[in-house]
């Protein structure tokens, strides 16, 4: 932060006992509790909606940040050279992957999220909506398919260029059904709902007052199972794709919201795109080709590991749909 944060939390209705830099932020407490200034590059309006959203969860029982107005009715407050915004902090302890009882806690608080969410009135177009998927993973096949025109060509390949064309047909034999699934689901009929956006667990902090969700910044218009597909994601990678976790994950969210079947073949359908395989194509294509291809080659085989796991999960969730 390069403005004077003392100058900053001037204009706040608070009487501030002291604040610790971040990197482009600054923690402030006062009596009540703490707080963190942030930077803020975005519209005055999307942030209006985020402290509408904020304030809609907290009536209905979710535990998340609160933004604080300046002293002038403001969210934004102007320094000489950045724009800030102030919210609410929690302390607390992120989420611990490797304990299966407070994952089913943070899957279960998503379901409550979701509900939340489907009753906040919001008018059509005051919150864009996010990229039609299948054009996401139209695009993604094509980054695919140029890495693995540029492993062909080459005359001496090395260890990664060999591995992930090993790997390819299956990989995109897997985003095409992907696809298929998701036109079979019709996107658009649960597409019109409101999402996290970046539901993990760094932003799932367990507090005194119970588990706290931060980090809405990314809230989107988008199907609820965007933030179902990548939270089980996450976990069930750091599991090696345990399918009675993964079952269990989807139940006890199933049990609070339950899952239409288009949502189960939306769930089905992402978790089936080989997102972890396109990570790997995405850094590789975008980095200088001669460079790294130890780490590349590193993270296909732990893919290649836990892939027989995956398929595993998958058809344990693909019984749910029939």
């Amino acid at each position: 932060m390069y403005d004077r944060t003392e100058q900053i939390l001037e204009g706040y209705p608070i009487d501030f006992t002291g604040n610790m830099k971040g990197r482009g932020f600054s923690i402030c407490t006062d009596a009540q509790g703490s707080y963190r200034l942030m930077e803020y590059s975005g519209s005055v309006h999307r942030l209006e909606l985020l402290e509408q959203l904020l304030a809609h969860l907290d009536r209905h029982g979710i535990i998340c940040e609160q933004l604080v107005r300046t002293k002038e009715n403001e969210l934004v407050k102007q320094g000489k050279v950045s724009d800030y915004y102030l919210r609410s902090y929690f302390y607390g302890e992120e989420c611990d992957t490797r304990n299966k009882e407070a994952v089913i806690k943070c899957v279960r608080l998503l379901a409550r999220l979701h509900i939340a969410l489907e009753r906040w009135e919001l008018a059509e177009d005051e919150l864009q909506e996010a990229p039609d998927y299948i054009v996401t993973i139209d695009k993604r096949m094509r980054e695919m398919r140029k890495v693995k025109n540029y492993a062909r060509s080459r005359k001496q390949r090395n260890d990664f260029e060999r591995a992930y064309l090993t790997f390819y047909e299956e990989a995109i034999t897997q985003a095409l059904q992907a696809k298929e699934f998701l036109q079979d689901s019709g996107d658009a009929s649960v597409k019109d709902q409101i999402c996290h956006g970046d539901y993990n667990q760094h932003n799932l902090l367990f507090t005194s007052q119970g588990i706290a969700i931060v980090g809405f910044e990314k809230f989107r218009r988008e199907t609820v199972v965007y933030d179902l597909a990548n939270f089980l994601r996450k976990i069930l990678e750091k599991h090696n794709w345990n399918g009675g976790l993964g079952m269990d994950l989807v139940m006890a969210y199933n049990a609070i919201r339950p899952l239409e079947r288009a949502e189960l073949l939306q769930l089905y359908a992402r978790l089936l795109f080989p997102e972890k395989f396109w990570k790997i194509t995405n850094r590789f294509y975008n980095a200088k080709k001669s460079q790294g291809v130890g780490v590349y080659g590193t993270k296909l085989e732990k893919l290649f590991v836990q892939e027989k796991k995956r398929q595993e999960f998958l058809s344990m969730l693909f019984y749910l749909i029939k």
